[in-house]
């Protein structure tokens, strides 16, 4: 092999290892990405007939200004402030409404079959 194709067959090489660094490079900024949102959070655990489930929580500030909520489901809860601020404020009256409506509503199959 002469010199020459040497160079070529390295240049190649060294070409496919930068591809494959690349791809491994994006590949890494997507799980931390995802793990910003999975992350050190907030654990909760929600009570349903005597079934208890965890969630891991975690809170971040949307592009648009806005709460999102994630670890409750595959997409985030995401709504605004002052929206977050009135729920709070009659969470009393959310949980009455639960309780009344307890056998009407959808609970998650992890819920009822755990």
């Amino acid at each position: 092999m002469s010199i020459l194709e040497e160079k070529g067959t390295e240049k190649a090489e060294s070409m496919t290892e930068l591809e494959r660094l690349k791809a491994e490079n994006e590949a890494l900024k997507a799980k931390l990405e995802s793990a910003k949102h999975k992350g050190a959070g907030i654990n909760v655990t929600v009570c349903h007939d005597g079934t208890f489930k965890a969630y891991n929580v975690a809170l971040k500030v949307s592009e648009k200004g806005a709460i999102s909520i994630y670890g409750f489901g595959r997409f985030p809860i995401t709504v605004y402030a002052f929206v977050l601020r009135a729920i709070l404020g009659i969470a009393p009256e959310i949980e009455d409404f639960i309780a009344k409506n307890d056998s009407k509503l959808a609970w998650a199959k992890a819920d009822k079959e755990a």
